[in-house]
């Protein structure tokens, strides 16, 4: 998540469905987050790891 801040998928959207007549475009979607949340989750993944450290 520091690296990548988010992803790209295409999505086929039906445009007109009569019958045997079907005509769908595609559609571009974008998935972002911001580049501090994957700090965040870094820093939360050692203080699990370091406090499961002292516990055992």
């Amino acid at each position: 998540m520091l690296i990548w801040t988010g992803f790209s998928y295409t999505k086929k959207d039906k445009i007109i469905d009569a019958g045997p007549i079907q005509v769908s475009a595609d559609k571009k979607e974008t998935v972002n987050w911001p580049p501090y949340l994957g700090g965040i989750l870094l820093i939360g993944g050692i203080v699990i790891v370091a406090s499961s450290k002292k516990n055992a």
